[in-house]
């Protein structure tokens, strides 16, 4: 019934909502921690700590680093926090605590990002100390309301909303709690970002720039652990920004069973280079050579373009005169994609999202196109201090995410597409990244 669904907070009011005992989540999540076997994403075993698999097997290993780093970012919604310290100032008297916490709160959204210089010690450790506060004390007063055997029937819808409200913000500290602790204990390793959405409403971000800090929260949990990725190269560089011990892991990698011409990787040579300062003049050329190439060598096919902007799609689908047969997704038409390819014949898909998570086997895709090659943007703040770091990272993530998006097509070993690439910077990946791409991948370069 519509009546038992919630939308629209923050986080479940557990135990306090009327249909806790009949929630389909809270009960299949119950089956889950109490099975032999289960299998779940990565972000939802993070949080589960209790959970101690003698075997862990991660699929898709290699967003494992970027994965972790942003479960442990810390962020600062400021309304959202004013919420929650507002609702346990109504119950609790420690007044004058959590309005210490809510000004180090504040004064950490509100510093100067840009500053090197920007760590504000006081303001962390007051976050910490009350954080630490309140997950101790309301999670003591929640168990002394489970334990009083007090059901939320039998209150008012007042006294349950209160109820609802503590629930929540209980979820909402000890969510908080891991990131805060990480970010007192190492804030040199944290990147201060500031994230406007399209309501211009800001979140303050303090994202960890290394997975390593954290990977006994993963590792140290299992006897063993398998990770599994057709794009984990580079398995030393790999290993180290997962801070697993050299001696602690043993690589292996097998060769495609595709045949190598069922997936050719053509590089079309001289048309130029395309970067943030190229953009407008190389753009047109480009659509240009797309324009031809549907025209002659993939008309009535099925296909897809790599963007790495949804202002690069929206141009070639405005400007291409085969704009008819292009179809640029958004967020919300991913789940259904496949299908939507199946319904014309000559479809071409273009966009940035696109280089994960498609099956585009057989006739639902007979070509690739990377209009760009696939850099970590520049304009991320982490990716630039990562990148300074260590180059070779910013060669590995191209490395992967160009491998992963060509994967796209050619889903079996009787399946087969082109794949090209009009950007000139790709040679440049080829040069200096070329270690990070496995040889069954060199093998198909034209």
């Amino acid at each position: 019934p519509g009546d038992k669904f919630r939308y629209g907070q923050f986080q479940c009011a557990g135990p306090a909502c009327l249909f806790y005992k009949d929630c389909d989540y809270a009960n299949a999540r119950s089956a889950y921690t109490s099975a032999m076997m289960g299998c779940t994403n990565i972000s939802y075993f993070l949080n589960a700590t209790k959970l101690m698999p003698s075997i862990l097997i991660v699929d898709e290993a290699h967003k494992l680093e970027h994965v972790m780093c942003d479960q442990f970012s810390f962020k600062i919604h400021i309304d959202t926090w004013k919420k929650h310290i507002q609702t346990l100032m109504k119950k609790f008297d420690e007044k004058e605590q959590l309005a210490d916490l809510f000004q180090a709160v504040k004064t950490l959204y509100d510093l100067d990002k840009k500053n090197e210089d920007w760590i504000d010690l006081e303001a962390i450790n007051n976050l910490r100390s009350g954080v630490s506060t309140i997950v101790s004390s309301l999670g003591e007063y929640l168990e002394m309301v489970k334990a009083a055997g007090i059901s939320p029937r039998s209150l008012t819808k007042e006294q349950r909303e209160d109820l609802e409200k503590l629930y929540s913000a209980n979820s909402f500290f000890r969510e908080m709690y891991d990131p805060i602790f990480f970010l007192a204990l190492k804030p040199e390793n944290y990147i201060p970002l500031d994230i406007v959405d399209k309501e211009n409403e800001k979140t303050a971000v303090f994202k960890p720039l290394h997975a390593s800090d954290f990977s006994h929260l993963v590792f140290g949990r299992s006897q063993k652990v398998l990770l599994m990725s057709a794009t984990i190269r580079g398995a030393s560089l790999f290993a180290k920004d997962l801070g697993i011990p050299e001696k602690e892991y043993a690589y292996i990698e097998v060769p495609s069973t595709f045949p190598a011409a069922n997936r050719g990787v053509h590089v079309m040579r001289g048309l130029g280079a395309f970067t943030y300062k190229s953009r407008d003049q190389i753009l047109p050329k480009f659509v240009n050579v797309i324009d031809k190439l549907l025209e002659t060598k993939f008309e009535g096919q099925r296909g897809l373009i790599h963007t790495v902007s949804y202002d690069n799609a929206e141009y070639i689908a405005k400007n291409s005169i085969y704009k008819s047969r292009m179809i640029v997704p958004k967020t919300d038409s991913l789940l259904e994609l496949e299908k939507l390819v199946e319904q014309y014949e000559n479809t071409v898909l273009v966009g940035p999202n696109l280089i994960e998570g498609l099956d585009l086997k057989d006739d639902l895709c007979r070509f690739i196109i990377f209009l760009k090659t696939p850099w970590a943007s520049l304009g991320d703040k982490w990716v630039c201090k990562r990148k300074d770091e260590n180059v070779k990272w910013y060669y590995r993530e191209a490395a992967l995410q160009f491998i992963q998006g060509a994967g796209r097509a050619t889903r079996h070993e009787n399946d087969y597409s082109v794949i090209l690439t009009l950007d000139d910077q790709f040679g440049i990946l080829l040069d200096k990244g070329r270690e990070f791409f496995p040889e069954w991948f060199l093998d198909a370069i034209v």
